[in-house]
């Protein structure tokens, strides 16, 4: 049995906020302009959950936009992951002095890229 550090919310939101950001589909910046017709702002559900999944992960299905999900304290844990990627602790001390929910939250991220790499090298091959 693992013990996690990160709460059920935690780890939602930073799964939901991974792939938002990673996946091309999902751009709130192309549905909050004007331009976007409203008919595709329903069919992705933007505004208000729909009867059918309009994207999903292998652990979750969205059935309003995932966009709708993300955290927008997720382009900062990128940022300390990246320094602390470089071997510097961001909280300042040592490196393992980080804190344990921080390092618990690093350790997601990795396994969700290698994920979707794994992921992104299926979908090439089929190509």
């Amino acid at each position: 049995m693992e013990i996690s550090i990160l709460t059920n919310h935690d780890y939602f939101s930073l799964v939901t906020s991974f792939w938002t950001a990673t996946t091309e589909r999902i751009d709130c910046n192309k549905c909050k302009t004007k331009r976007m017709h409203e008919k595709i702002k329903r069919i992705q559900n933007c505004n208000e959950a729909g009867e059918n999944p309009v994207f999903q992960t292998d652990e979750f299905k969205y059935y309003r936009c995932a966009g709708a999900f993300k955290d927008a304290r997720f382009s900062v844990i990128m940022n300390l992951k990246q320094s602390y990627d470089k071997g510097i602790n961001p909280f300042g001390g040592a490196i393992s002095d980080a804190p344990n929910k921080v390092i618990e939250m690093f350790n997601l991220i990795d396994s969700l890229v290698a994920e979707k790499q794994e992921k992104d090298a299926k979908e090439w091959q089929m190509k």
